[in-house]
């Protein structure tokens, strides 16, 4: 009786029911964003840029110059730019799905503006959790930028949640809380790896913030001592009381791991649909 042998999917990653491990999952995700061309990677680092540009133009309006009267208008410019966020990444992730399930359908563009609707009622969705958690965020980012590292263990767990609602918005027909519900379940079975994966990016996001802040503190000293800068400008720059440019930091170091997580997104889906389908 011949044997009959699996072959990989075309993506080089083999379909497989078991659901992977944390290393497996990161492993994955990384694949698919060295593989494809750069213009893909940077279409998801702008993903963020309108969304970190809004929130530190708040914060040094508030907290700098104090001025509080443009709370409304910037509300609209935060869920905004949270949508737009949200459409570039689950663009990358509907990307990604189709490299690893290339025959798996998936819904054609609509020309009455449906789609838009959707993109807005799961964003709407994603985004009352986002703010959920954001309170305690903001009460630790009171006293320090650094303080936020005490809310790791909350977002490892908000990340295990429901990964893959950014590839569902482009890869699936539901929206809404039903779209969101349908990505909870998507994790199911998988929960406790993706909370790990979650950590994993997480530790590397902040690594990279202290290193872009370590390198850019060499810099200024560097500046101060071949060029001359001002020793006052130094100082003021590099003071912990100068939370503006380690927000900026934080911000900019968030972007850069947005196109990881839309990869991470289109990983979980295909592998709940893959154990679906099996």
């Amino acid at each position: 009786m011949p044997v009959v042998r699996a072959e990989p999917s075309p993506s080089g990653i083999g379909a497989s029911l078991r659901p992977p491990g944390p290393a497996e999952m990161l492993d994955r995700a990384l694949f698919l964003l060295r593989s494809g061309p750069v213009s893909r990677v940077g279409l998801g680092l702008t993903a963020s840029i309108p969304l970190a540009t809004v929130c530190l133009a708040l914060y040094y309006l508030e907290v700098i110059e104090g001025v509080r009267t443009l709370r409304a208008p910037f509300a609209l410019l935060l869920a905004a730019s949270f949508v737009f966020r949200a459409s570039v990444l689950s663009r990358l992730a509907r990307v990604f799905v189709q490299e690893l399930r290339p025959g798996l359908p998936m819904p054609a563009p609509d020309p009455n503006g449906q789609a838009l609707a959707k993109l807005w009622a799961t964003s709407a969705v994603a985004g009352f959790g986002v703010w959920a958690w954001l309170w305690p965020l903001f009460w630790l980012a009171q006293f320090s930028p650094f303080a936020i590292l005490a809310l790791v263990p909350l977002l490892a767990l908000r990340g295990g949640l429901a990964p893959s609602w950014l590839a569902r918005m482009r890869c699936a027909a539901e929206s809404g809380l039903r779209a969101f519900g349908l990505a909870t379940d998507d994790a199911a079975g998988a929960r406790a790896s993706l909370v790990f994966v979650e950590l994993m990016v997480l530790a590397g996001m902040f690594g990279l913030f202290l290193n872009v802040f370590a390198l850019t503190a060499l810099l200024l000293l560097l500046s101060h001592s071949i060029l001359g800068l001002d020793v006052a400008f130094v100082s003021a720059f590099l003071s912990t009381d100068n939370e503006f440019v380690a927000y900026g930091l934080l911000a900019s170091c968030i972007a850069l791991f947005d196109p990881l997580r839309a990869a991470i997104s289109a990983c979980v889906f295909a592998d709940a649909r893959g154990r679906k389908d099996g």
